[in-house]
């Protein structure tokens, strides 16, 4: 269960997503001085590790999108070298990653995701 109190009033894009969780997405419209209660079913996926060693911290984007273009979820983060683990759903995928303040083109790679198995994906120094 989520809880946020207080939650700003408006209409809000909500992304649950984990290691060994699918992102599942609801709209939620929350009112001034008023619960919202959402139901969302989670399907557990492939957990997924994505290995940005950098010898720069700073900011990335991370872009997840099936290569059939039914599905697209962009990450903003912190690049602190450490790995991130995803759930993600089996199929083909390509992973885009932008350094923030870099002039470098972004690094895209494919990703195959099999159900049950772990995968892992490395960007930049290997």
């Amino acid at each position: 269960m989520l809880v946020v109190d207080p939650w700003p009033v408006g209409t809000w894009d909500l992304i649950v997503w984990g290691p060994e969780t699918a992102p599942a997405r609801a709209q939620v419209h929350v009112g001034a001085n008023a619960a919202a209660e959402i139901a969302l079913v989670l399907d557990t996926a492939s957990p997924c590790t994505i290995a940005c060693p950098s010898s720069k911290e700073g900011q990335a984007t991370l872009t997840f999108r099936r290569a059939d273009g039914s599905e697209r979820l962009i990450m903003a983060l912190r690049n602190t070298g450490d790995d991130l683990v995803v759930g993600l759903r089996p199929g083909q995928w390509f992973v885009e990653r932008r350094q923030r303040g870099i002039e470098a083109a972004a690094e895209v790679q494919e990703l195959s995701v099999v159900p049950g198995q772990a995968a892992r994906l490395t960007f930049g120094k290997h």
